[in-house]
Order: structure tokens, then sequence, then C-alpha cells
């Protein structure tokens, strides 16, 4: 199985996971806070859309321009503070179609790309300083990484349930 493969099947099972979990849960446990900010399981799936649409972003330049543009001047804090504000008043059925159709379009980008497209290097968009790093690596740091540290924290708050 060659490595674009291997990529879109781990992008696609946690995908899967991420929705089945949060699917079932109630309501009123996917809005209730499990972070010391506030923030509930809703909130993090918008945030993880969010920032794969960044991703996508990125992708989409690297492969027109061969390097990221850098992120805005805003700081990270403050991105967050908007996204989740403008997802406030969203149902739950529009927050779980972002996610799903975001990590969709990562997984079809993934599927468009070449071997030597993912092994392509490209500077960080995070950082000047960074290494440069694989697409591939992009991805998996930037989409994988993340939803598995959210996840991670889904499951441990709802852990007692």
């Amino acid at each position: 199985m060659n490595e674009k493969t291997l990529l879109a099947q781990v992008l696609t099972a946690q995908r899967d996971a991420l929705l089945n979990f949060c699917d079932a849960l109630s309501d009123a446990q996917r809005t209730a806070p499990i972070t010391s900010e506030g923030w509930n399981v809703q909130d993090n799936l918008g945030h993880l859309a969010y920032w794969e649409s960044v991703t996508l972003e990125h992708l989409s330049q690297i492969l027109k321009q061969g390097r990221p543009h850098p992120p805005p001047d805003a700081n990270e804090t403050d991105i967050n503070a908007q996204e989740r504000a403008k997802r406030q008043t969203w149902q739950w059925t529009r927050l779980r179609a972002e996610f799903e159709n975001t990590r969709n379009a990562v997984i079809e980008r993934v599927n468009g790309l070449s071997e030597r497209d993912l092994q392509f290097f490209t500077p960080s968009p995070w950082s000047n300083s960074a290494p440069m790093l694989t697409v591939e690596a992009l991805v998996r740091d930037d989409v994988l990484e993340h939803g598995r540290e959210h996840f991670e924290a889904f499951r441990q708050a709802h852990a007692h349930h």
C-alpha cells in the first residue's frame, strides 16, 4: 500500500471515529463544557473544521506557488475565539456537516496528489524558523495529530458516561 492510500485511509478512519463518537452523545453532552475555557464538543469540532480548511488553503498554495502563505498577523487565540463565536448559534447538524465536508475535502485533496506531491518539501506555514517538511507531514501534523488531540479530549471528558 502506498503512502497516499494509507494517509487517506487514516484520515477517513479518524473522521468516522470522531463523528460516530459525537453522534452517540446527547445534545446536552455535546454542549457541556469540557475545557477550562468553557469549550464543548461542538466548539472543538468547529475548531477542527476551521483549521482543516486552513490546511486545505495551504495545500492549494503549495501546489500553485511551491509554498504556503504565512498566517495572518492575528494570533491563534484570537482566531480561535472569532471562529468559536461565529459558530455559537449553529445547530449540531450544521457543525457536523461543516466538519465532515471539510475533512472529505482534505481526503479528496490527498487522493488527488501524487506520491511525489506528498513528498514535496515546503516551508512550514506556521514559522519561518521551523524546519522544512513534506506535504504528507503537514497533513499528518495539522489534520491527523490535531484531530487526535481533540478526540482524546472528547473521550476523556466523556469517559464516565
